[in-house]
C-alpha cells in the first residue's frame, strides 16, 4: 500500500465519521440484520439459487459495513506497519 492509497483511506475515514457516513453505517447494519433474519426464518422455503443470492447479498453488505466501521483501526495498523 502506498501513500496515495493511505490518503484514500483517510478520506474514507472522514466519510464514515460524517453524519452521512454514520447514517450509511446504521443502514448497512439494518440491511445485514434483515438478510440474516430472512435466512434464519425462511431458509427451508428458499430454493438453492435464492439461498446463494441471499448469502451473496449478506457477504457484500458485511464487507461494506466492515470497511466503514473498522476504517480507523485499519489505518492505525497500516501506519504501524510503515513505522516498522
Amino acid at each position: 500500500m502506498d501513500k496515495k492509497e493511505l490518503a484514500n483511506l483517510e478520506k474514507l475515514k472522514e466519510l464514515s465519521e460524517s453524519v452521512g457516513g454514520l447514517y450509511l453505517i446504521e443502514r448497512q447494519r439494518e440491511v445485514v440484520i434483515g438478510i440474516v433474519d430472512n435466512l434464519a426464518n425462511s431458509y427451508q422455503d428458499k430454493t438453492h439459487t435464492e439461498l446463494i443470492t441471499l448469502c451473496a447479498k449478506l457477504s457484500a453488505n458485511l464487507s461494506l459495513l466492515q470497511l466503514l466501521s473498522g476504517i480507523t483501526q485499519q489505518i492505525q495498523q497500516i501506519k504501524e506497519l510503515y513505522k516498522e
